[in-house]
């Protein structure tokens, strides 16, 4: 978190548990999960309350799951819904 923090300082912004960048290189959706929540905790914190966009996936899910445009949707939903919880 520190090094979030003298990010903001700065007046950056930061993306958070994006699958470009952190997904599918040993961060698990839980881990994500639990970052972004530390993550939006330390933000609201900070005086400048600095900006963060954070990714959601379907990596939670098995490939076999995702079958169908309702499956992904609700995939990306169930994330995108952590998320926001994380957020407010």
């Amino acid at each position: 978190m520190s090094f979030r923090t003298s990010l903001w300082d700065q007046g950056f912004g930061l993306a958070e548990a994006m699958d470009t960048i952190q997904r599918g290189t040993g961060v698990d959706w839980l881990t994500a999960k639990k970052l972004t929540e530390r993550t939006m905790v330390a933000a609201k914190a900070h005086p400048l309350k600095p900006r963060v966009v954070c990714g959601a996936g379907t990596d939670h899910k098995d490939q076999s799951e995702m079958a169908t445009i309702t499956a992904i949707h609700a995939a990306y939903q169930e994330q995108a819904e952590a998320i926001d919880a994380a957020g407010e």
